[in-house]
């Protein structure tokens, strides 16, 4: 298996290995296991990481059996700076082929069933940083990635994935906010923590409901209602607010079982997540979080129509 990490053209091999474990998510103590090696005649010789990498740009890595990443590769060759791998010749994408290629990456990681098994996942996880954690985190992720990066000219293997994720690394990508903002969702939905085993359990009942069907409570009498605007995230030209009526007490939980009373259908209460904007990243509210006075709150994982 090949993939293309990028570093500078004065890097060192401890540069390499430190791109490639910041690449795959790999442990400290993986790290240390990992060999740089070079061909001398008829035997492999380990290279030093205070070696300069000067012009050489394809590296034989070894590893361990017990790394995550020699689980989900073998035989693996790195890349390094311009001009690719072996013969292979890079990818590039067009803004509109890039954001397509986004979009469907998002349909897919925001599909129920896939954010049930991260869920799932993450649950039995709770060492993010684990090695089983990150293989099969990994795993999972290819179930969506296999299907979507061939439609785009990638392989639909980690060598594939590599690929793409240099031709994202083009100027004209990287200065767009679209892919920004999308990329910006897809991590959201990856890196989000699962909603509690209570949560899970009632699908809303904290907004005092029960989760099939549908049935919103009704708001105490001394707190008056106010109007909140749930807009779809990413936001789309052709999509518009769903305009709510809550009560003003009302917690996010009450603010999803609202929507889908509005819709006729209590997906929603499963599938969405209500998110708010922190700088350039994502900040996903708890369903027993107060709705305050944020009159406009973003939704995710599940698509207003």
């Amino acid at each position: 298996e090949e993939f293309i990490v990028s570093v500078p053209q004065n890097a060192s091999i401890k540069d390499v290995r430190a791109a490639v474990a910041q690449v795959f998510g790999s442990t400290p103590d993986e790290v240390k296991s990992w060999k740089f090696v070079r061909k001398q005649a008829q035997v492999l010789t380990t290279m030093l990481d205070a070696e300069n990498l000067g012009k050489r740009r394809k590296l034989l890595l070894m590893l361990s059996g017990n790394s995550s990443l020699a689980q989900n590769v073998s035989q693996p060759s790195v890349g390094t700076g311009n001009g690719g791998v072996g013969s292979q010749v890079d990818k590039t994408l067009t803004l509109e082929q890039a954001i397509e290629l986004q979009q469907e990456l998002l349909r897919g990681f925001g599909d129920e069933s896939f954010i049930k098994q991260l869920d799932d996942l993450k649950r039995a996880h709770p060492d993010k940083g684990s090695a089983k954690f990150k293989s099969e985190r990994q795993k999972l992720l290819m179930t969506v990635q296999s299907k979507v990066l061939p439609k785009f000219g990638f392989e639909g293997s980690l060598s594939g994935i590599m690929r793409m994720m240099q031709a994202f690394s083009a100027p004209h990508l990287v200065a767009s906010e679209e892919i920004t903002r999308v990329g910006t969702a897809i991590n959201y939905i990856l890196e989000a923590e699962p909603p509690s085993v209570d949560e899970q359990k009632h699908d809303g009942s904290a907004a005092g409901i029960d989760a099939n069907p549908v049935e919103v409570a009704e708001p105490a009498k001394q707190h008056k209602n106010v109007q909140v605007s749930l807009v779809q995230y990413p936001e789309k030209e052709e999509s518009s607010p769903l305009e709510l009526e809550v009560a003003e007490t009302a917690t996010m939980g009450e603010v999803l079982a609202a929507a889908a009373k509005a819709l006729g259908n209590d997906a929603v209460l499963k599938q969405g997540r209500l998110v708010r904007k922190q700088g350039v990243s994502l900040v996903g509210f708890g369903r027993n979080d107060p709705l305050g006075k944020r009159r406009r709150i973003f939704l995710m994982g599940f698509e207003l129509k």
